[in-house]
């Protein structure tokens, strides 16, 4: 799946910021210097589709929960969500395999701390 299509798909599908907005409608949701007006739903998107790439390309590429590549002909970045991957973003995994093996055992189905 090309990078844009998974971050469009889960902004769409799976947006906290908005979740988060009509279940508090108190809540504000700022960015960076921005002042305290409320987001629309528009800009939240927005706001996290960048999130998203963001944590894609940082944190989970090197952690193993996505695998990177190049598709042909249209040179379009894809991503491949591995079982770290749903685990990181969606904390349901409850067994997973890391691709660099078994000497990173330190990583388990648990979550440890968080409820």
């Amino acid at each position: 799946m090309s990078l844009n299509r998974f971050v469009l798909h889960r902004v769409q599908t799976a947006n906290p910021l908005i979740e988060q907005k009509r279940n508090h409608p108190d809540l504000t949701i700022s960015q960076g210097w921005s002042s305290r007006q409320p987001m629309t739903d528009e800009q939240l998107e927005e706001l996290w589709k960048n999130l998203l790439f963001h944590v894609a390309l940082i944190r989970l590429a090197p952690l193993g929960g996505i695998h990177l590549g190049v598709s042909f002909p249209h040179q379009a970045v894809c991503i491949a969500l591995t079982s770290v991957g749903r685990y990181l973003l969606e904390g349901v995994v409850a067994v997973f395999s890391h691709p660099i093996g078994s000497k990173h055992s330190f990583l388990s189905g648990k979550r440890r701390g968080l409820t």
